[in-house]
């Protein structure tokens, strides 16, 4: 039997066996252990009573501290002193809303992406009902979970609300790993077909797309430009700093931190993405901003480009069905298809 004084700092850093398991006393709580094997290190309740000897789970020390351990621990043992039953049901009281912040930190601590976590947590507080995310993780039905897909469907879109559901049947999965509930609910919910968007800038909505454009502010107009000849992700070129860019090489660094899959990317650029970032960047020196696009309202934050105003936009440009996004396939596809530039087309007009 090992006897050590747990803490924080020593559950982390645990040595966990390549075959078998660990299994350690707290010197601060009697009867409290811990159990560490390659998969999972949870914290138990190990005593003798009612005639034998019992191991029961307290829970996974990813999502219960050592304080709360101790603490059911201590209670436990009041309980079987006084000749009471014990509630061994404790992660039962884990709801949705709780258990999801457990399964994103669980996200952060393996190395993904925050970018990505952050849309999680977005899709999570707008599209997911409170009374549902206070409901405890076992009481939910696949019924209540059909609907929210439903709803987020018809308010935004197929698409997200599949990456909900995905995002869903994934904290229950964990939850199943850490033996929090035993089925998953969302396994009855199928999400939407996904169909891959083509929609890019057509001959005919071109002219009208820089005549509009002609009449928005700067930071508008510049940011859109950019996106169009970059082809990048508009979270990506609005959080791009002035000391990414180098102006003689024509090139910009996007680190880890920023991009979709985590990794660095180094982008060229064309002499007409160059004019904006040589006109840009010292107006964003000349305020104390670190971003090529800084806000004119907080320099220090980027501005951000709004969804109403590009929509506002394209109504007057008279085009339909488009997103910002569509703008990254854009050049491609008038590279692919068209003999005019859009280079040309932008400067002509």
């Amino acid at each position: 039997m090992k006897k050590i004084h747990f803490s924080q700092n020593f559950i982390k850093n645990v040595v966990v066996p390549t075959t078998g398991r660990a299994e350690y006393y707290d010197e601060g709580c009697s009867f409290l252990a811990l159990r560490a094997t390659q998969s999972q290190k949870c914290f138990y309740y190990n005593r003798k009573f009612n005639g034998t000897s019992q191991r029961i789970k307290i829970g996974d020390t990813a999502i219960i501290a050592l304080t709360e351990a101790r603490q059911i621990a201590q209670e436990w043992s009041v309980k079987i002193a006084k000749g009471e039953s014990i509630n061994t049901a404790y992660e039962d009281t884990y709801t949705v809303g709780k258990f999801f912040q457990v399964w994103l930190d669980m996200k952060k601590t393996r190395g993904d992406s925050q970018r990505c976590a952050k849309s999680s947590i977005q899709r999570f507080s707008c599209y997911v009902p409170k009374k549902l995310a206070n409901t405890q993780l076992s009481a939910c039905k696949s019924v209540q979970f059909e609907t929210i897909k439903n709803t987020t469907a018809a308010q935004i879109g197929q698409r997200t609300a599949s990456i909900l559901i995905t995002d869903l049947t994934a904290m229950y999965n964990y939850a199943i790993k850490l033996d929090i509930v035993k089925t998953n609910p969302l396994k009855a919910v199928q999400k939407f077909p996904c169909v891959k968007r083509e929609r890019f800038l057509l001959e005919s909505e071109v002219t009208r797309f820089f005549n509009a454009l002609k009449a928005e502010e700067d930071n508008f107009r510049d940011t859109v430009l950019t996106l169009l000849f970059t082809a990048k992700r508009k979270s990506n070129i609005l959080a791009l700093k002035c000391v990414d860019v180098d102006l003689r090489k024509k090139i910009f660094y996007l680190s880890g931190d920023v991009t979709k899959n985590s990794k660095p990317d180094v982008s060229v650029f064309d002499d007409y993405v160059l004019q904006i970032f040589k006109r840009r960047i010292p107006q964003s020196l000349a305020i104390r901003s670190p971003f090529v696009f800084a806000s004119k309202v907080a320099p220090q934050k980027h501005y951000s480009l709004p969804h109403k105003k590009f929509k506002a936009f394209l109504q007057r440009a008279q085009i339909a069905n488009f997103r910002i996004h569509d703008l990254r396939r854009t050049l491609a596809s008038w590279m692919a298809q068209q003999n005019t530039s859009l280079h040309i087309i932008a400067d002509a007009l």
